[in-house]
């Protein structure tokens, strides 16, 4: 049963791995400007509605230049880390395989925001409530399934410990922005449904994986402070459920 699931969840995470250039390319713009609608080498605009936007690969249809990373990189990635969350968690029943789905969705959101963090410094905001939208819904399934009502109460608990602790260090200048507190929320929805000591390591991870990049960028700039903490966020949660399992 795992053997498959595992492979199930590699192959799915491949398929959308292989969509998510279009998307990253897309959305990378500055705070304020509407999504790119068109090929920044031929100018020709994406197809209209869903079409635009689902696409495989990260070449222009029209001129098959690159647009956004390269689509075999974030395949690759997905892929490896949604077999390590199937086979950490090892579904077992319904709410298991809901809770499942919705880590499977934390990471492909998570390494889309973080593309566009890594490029622009921002975390799109309807993107962000969007995902949030549909791992509070899926947790409400999950609790529901199995009867747990805490399950949905230790989320939000979580959601809203993660979102305090971000905001205050928005607030204190500790080079948060407002993104990553929105990111915050967003992770400790699923980190509460793995158990506080998955939360904990959700909230301290992602300082230790970010403490050797920011400390090289000081060396070479010390007045540069501000680094994209999107990618640290969504990598500190999900290392934190392979450690812990859900």
């Amino acid at each position: 049963m795992l053997p498959a699931v595992v492979f199930s969840a590699g192959v799915l995470a491949a398929g959308v791995g292989s969509m998510l250039p279009r998307l990253v390319y897309r959305c990378a713009v500055p705070a304020g400007c509407p999504p790119r609608a068109a090929c920044q080498h031929c100018r020709i605009r994406f197809r209209p509605a869903l079409w635009g936007w689902v696409v495989l690969g990260n070449g222009c249809g029209n001129c098959e230049r690159n647009l956004g990373p390269a689509w075999p990189l974030l395949s690759g990635l997905l892929t490896a880390t949604s077999g390590v969350m199937a086979w950490r968690i090892a579904p077992l029943t319904v709410d298991e395989f809901v809770l499942l789905v919705a880590w499977l969705l934390l990471a492909c959101a998570g390494l889309l925001l973080a593309c566009v963090d890594v490029t622009v410094r921002r975390l799109p905001t309807p993107f962000v409530l969007a995902t949030a939208a549909i791992l509070a819904g899926l947790v409400g399934v999950a609790a529901s399934t199995a009867r747990q009502p805490w399950m949905l109460v230790n989320s939000l608990a979580a959601s809203s410990a993660l979102a305090g602790v971000y905001l205050l260090l928005a607030l204190v200048g500790g080079g948060m922005g407002m993104g990553d507190v929105r990111l915050a929320a967003v992770l400790g929805l699923v980190l509460g449904t793995a158990g506080w000591t998955a939360v904990l390591l959700g909230a301290t991870l992602p300082y230790l994986l970010a403490m050797p990049s920011a400390v090289m960028r000081l060396r070479r700039d010390p007045k540069q402070r501000h680094l994209p903490f999107g990618p640290y966020l969504v990598a500190g949660a999900i290392l934190a459920v392979c450690l812990t399992g859900a």
